[in-house]
């Protein structure tokens, strides 16, 4: 089960004018993990769907209490954080280890009723019994969490990795079993969107 204190801060942070691969946010972002009192849950820079000069981090933290990121320091780096959302983990990760394995790493988003929340994760859970079992790709799902929120809204953050975009073609027709509760999940949802994207750096 996943741990109900950790706080998972996913942040799109976009660099500098003049930074247009993003190298020196990447570094500054990996500097403020100390200021910040939490660990890298990992970064990402865009296949699609993410600028060159822009990165998805999410920062993890073991402490319920504080939802904030007042020690980022975004005048030393001037950069723009351009999303932040404060979530927690559903079934998965049930840890704060920080992703590692290369490849490619799907970002979808889910537009749905709080209430709803732990049904679409049972949903999943039940669905990835075969959908990462299967022999026709690699896939494994690395997390699933929802939005910290007191409203009857809420956005779901599903971040799934694959071994390459071949076994992400292949995927989109899992196995019946998984296919039947993915139908079921897309029911309850409102709006999906996603993008793709690779570990940065030396998370790799």
């Amino acid at each position: 089960m996943a741990d109900p204190d950790l706080r998972f801060h996913y942040l799109h942070v976009a660099g500098a004018q003049g930074d247009r691969d993003g190298t020196r946010l990447e570094v500054f972002l990996r500097t403020q993990t100390a200021a910040l009192n939490m660990q890298i849950w990992g970064i990402w820079r865009g296949m699609f769907g993410v600028g060159s000069n822009e990165r998805l981090v999410i920062y993890v933290r073991s402490d319920a209490t504080k939802e904030t990121l007042d020690g980022l320091s975004l005048d030393q780096a001037h950069c723009v954080v351009k999303e932040h959302l404060v979530m927690t983990p559903t079934v998965r990760p049930v840890s704060g280890a920080p992703c590692q394995r290369e490849g490619l790493y799907v970002f979808r988003r889910f537009a749905v009723n709080a209430a709803d929340v732990d049904e679409i994760a049972a949903l999943s859970a039940q669905a990835w019994t075969t959908f990462e079992t299967s022999d026709a790709y690699q896939a494994e799902p690395q997390g699933l969490f929802r939005s910290v929120t007191s409203s009857g809204s809420c956005m779901m953050l599903l971040v799934t990795w694959y071994d390459g975009l071949e076994s992400w073609q292949i995927s989109r027709r899992p196995p019946p079993e998984a296919m039947q509760n993915f139908r079921r999940r897309h029911a309850l949802t409102h709006s999906t969107s996603a993008v793709a994207c690779n570990l940065a750096g030396e998370m790799k």
